[in-house]
């Protein structure tokens, strides 16, 4: 999945953890085709399906990368 999994523990050294590998964004749109929601998405508002999942993957890429920022601090 593309959900952020992380820990925080504030006595470590690093307090901020993650409990995944790093997402393959490449793979995004097919991970949403394979959910009903996304899928019948294209079937409902055809012509706005391709902005709003591009707009998801852009999100998501966002939170990830702040996420990331944030390991660093």
């Amino acid at each position: 999945g593309y959900v952020n999994i992380y820990r925080f523990d504030p006595r470590n050294e690093k307090p901020l953890t993650l409990d995944y590998k790093n997402p393959d964004f490449d793979k995004f749109h097919d991970f949403l085709m394979e959910q009903a929601r996304f899928n019948n998405l294209v079937k409902v508002n055809p012509d706005n399906a391709e902005a709003l999942y591009a707009k998801s993957r852009s999100d998501a890429e966002k939170r990830f990368n702040n996420l990331l920022a944030r390991l660093e601090d």
